[in-house]
């Protein structure tokens, strides 16, 4: 059977990334089923795989990569989100983010350093709205927002008084796209906080209308 492959879309500044409600796998047995009916609804499901191998970008555009590998693979952990359903013209969005108060920036009183606290969203969070379905053929939008804590840089606040503040990694991608159903659309070249033995994360939708459900 011949290797499915799919190109990259290009998005900048990876990062780590926090998830929530998420099942752990090391390797998914064949690929991912059609999720069950829903009312004639689409269903729309996101995963998560990650690699140990560094993201050659290149290779990536050239060659695109293999569904079948990423989650066949053993040494991938693949993570599956919620399956969300949604109806023509009607935004589904896989809202997987976690508040989290951080330190944002110090100030220096009295000459004691006091943090400045503040409350980020960090994780991802993807809404897709679908717009037209000619034949097996939909067009959508796609905004997809990737957000974490990379680390802290310490600064000079005065003299020899040091202080720390965060610092984080972004990508976000908004466009519009036409996808044959039940086609993959995969995002790549994501770092990842599991730095011992994870290198490079992709992300990889699906968009499905479940067989048994009537035709828009």
């Amino acid at each position: 059977m011949n290797k499915i492959r799919y190109p990259l879309i290009k998005m900048k500044y990876a990062s780590a990334l926090l998830v929530m409600f998420i099942a752990y796998q090391r390797a998914w047995a064949a690929m991912p089923e059609t999720p069950p009916p829903n009312e004639g609804q689409f269903a729309i499901e996101l995963f998560r795989i990650e690699t140990p191998h560094v993201f050659n970008e290149t290779t990536f555009i050239k060659n695109g990569v293999s569904i079948e590998d990423l989650f066949a693979n053993s040494e991938n952990l693949t993570q599956s989100f919620p399956v969300v359903y949604s109806a023509l013209g009607v935004t589904a969005v896989c809202d997987q983010t976690k508040k989290e108060k951080l330190v944002s920036d110090c100030s220096l009183i009295n000459g004691k350093v006091v943090p400045v606290h503040k409350v980020y969203s960090l994780g991802i969070k993807a809404e897709i709205t679908i717009l037209n379905l000619k034949q097996n053929l939909a067009t959508y939008t796609l905004n997809f927002s990737y957000n974490d804590l990379k680390g802290y840089d310490e600064y000079v606040l005065k003299d020899d008084i040091k202080a720390k503040k965060p610092v984080f990694e972004t990508r976000q991608i908004s466009t519009q796209l036409n996808q044959s159903l039940g086609a993959w659309l995969v995002l790549g070249g994501f770092s990842s906080s599991h730095k011992e033995r994870i290198q490079s994360t992709y992300y990889l939708i699906r968009i499905t209308k479940p067989q048994g459900t009537r035709g828009f």
